[in-house]
């Protein structure tokens, strides 16, 4: 799978867990680590923008990755 699609399926809630996704990010953790990071920096960077997409779920999934 690649890191776009993985990016792409762990982003929006859909109501299914993304098992296939986050085993994939965890097999290419050293890949998708940078991807994660600049995706937490530009949460941190926009929090109005954030709190208004209510479906956007790689926030959460950035922070399991990357513990």
């Amino acid at each position: 799978m690649e890191l776009a699609q993985i990016i792409a399926e762990l982003k929006n809630y859909t109501g299914i867990f993304p098992r296939q996704a986050l085993e994939e990010a965890i097999k290419q953790q050293e890949a998708i680590a940078p991807l994660l990071l600049v995706d937490l920096d530009r949460c941190k960077n926009n929090l109005e923008e954030l709190l208004e997409q209510t479906d956007n779920f790689l926030p959460i999934y950035d922070l399991f990755l990357l513990a």
